[in-house]
């Protein structure tokens, strides 16, 4: 794993005991990044913390808010959303749903806090090889997809880090995924809810 240089000095990450935040606390760690990690399994996160306590990113606990940042005049917040974000999905209609609302509330807030030196950014993941497919659509949904449009979980963390870094409202890995959310601005809203509800129909 390439080591990177983050302008940040300490990190909070939520969901850090698998999948992409699993490989983000790595990369910040990496990086001698203080970080505090939150996950909701205690044996993972204790693994996570063990393995990491002889790094140079150790792990701390810290408080990360944004009113803090907005006195220092200095921070960074990364919000996990979804490609899922920029259309309507049948079949996943309440994730597609509060992950819009998670990408809108992101965007608004990096306009709001222009100036202020605290940057937002959503993170927009398209298919990503983490336990959440498993939990959420069942151990076969891997094979119904080609291996093109999969992404790993480290891929991810590393393009959301640096795009965090450069104060990005939107952080999009993967080159198709780009291409789909810069082409779907484009697509009638009614196509779009056609082919998604087709998409979906073939995958059941």
């Amino acid at each position: 794993m390439a080591t990177a240089r983050y302008p940040f000095t300490t990190a909070l990450v939520t969901g850090a005991s698998s999948g992409i935040g699993d490989a983000m606390v790595r990369r910040l760690a990496a990086a001698g990044i203080a970080t505090t990690v939150v996950a909701r399994r205690k044996k993972r996160l204790s693994a996570l913390a063990t393995e990491l306590a002889d790094q140079p990113g150790p792990t701390l606990l810290t408080r990360a808010v944004l009113t803090p940042m907005l006195e220092r005049r200095r921070g960074w917040i990364l919000n996990v959303s979804s490609v899922a974000s920029f259309q309507p999905a049948p079949q996943l209609a309440v994730y597609a749903a509060t992950k819009a609302y998670v990408t809108s509330l992101t965007e608004a807030l990096h306009e709001e806090l222009r100036g202020t030196g605290v940057q937002a950014t959503a993170l927009c993941p398209g298919l990503t090889r983490t336990e959440f497919i498993e939990v959420s659509r069942g151990t076969d949904v891997a094979d119904r997809y080609p291996g093109a449009v999969w992404l790993s979980a480290d891929e991810v963390a590393a393009e959301a880090l640096r795009d965090t870094a450069r104060g990005r409202a939107l952080s999009v890995p993967g080159f198709q995924y780009k291409a789909f959310v810069t082409t779907s601005g484009f697509i009638p809203r009614s196509l779009m809810r056609r082919m998604s509800g087709l998409a979906a129909a073939s995958y059941r």
